[in-house]
């Protein structure tokens, strides 16, 4: 898992690592990724944190270097799946730039906030065969949920726990 949200770095703090080299350290030439990437608690995941912001994160995403680690971590990991966790598509220009160098993209669309055009804009923008799939997420529970989705999994999990009703 690699943060490249070179503004407001957030995968660090997640997994409680408070180190301060990373990502914009290697693409800046100050430092090995074999010397950044942390492993955690669970299996086969790690981590390349972003490291202290840097003046020019469009510039560094889109570097050689940095496509060199693309492949370079996808060569070294071929039993794994690499993701490149970026900022918003209409926030920062590098989150474009990422979505060149990379194989596919999942889109993380925030209900409330991503309207369907802005929606259809990324689509278009990244390209329709880039997109591998796409994730809802900050749904708010509502009515239909409440009364028919939630009403539901509670009477399958008393099945399952032998006492039907």
């Amino acid at each position: 898992l690699v943060d490249c949200d070179l503004r407001l770095p957030s995968l660090a703090k997640l997994f409680f690592f408070f180190y301060s080299k990373g990502l914009a350290d290697y693409l800046r030439n100050k430092a090995e990724m074999v010397d950044l990437i942390r492993k955690t608690s669970m299996e086969k995941l790690s981590i390349l944190a972003s490291g202290i912001p840097p003046a020019n994160p469009a510039e560094l995403l889109g570097s050689a270097r940095m496509h060199g680690l693309v492949g370079e971590l996808s060569s070294r990991y071929p039993d794994r799946f690499v993701i490149f966790d970026s900022p918003p598509l209409q926030v920062a220009s590098e989150s474009m730039v990422l979505a060149q160098v990379v194989d596919g993209v999942v889109l993380v669309v925030r209900y409330g906030v991503s309207t369907r055009s802005l929606v259809e804009k990324a689509i278009e923008e990244i390209g329709k065969q880039k997109i591998i799939g796409m994730i809802f997420n900050g749904h708010k529970e509502n009515f239909i949920t409440s009364r028919f989705i939630n009403k539901n999994y509670l009477y399958y999990e008393d099945y399952y726990r032998g006492k039907k009703k």
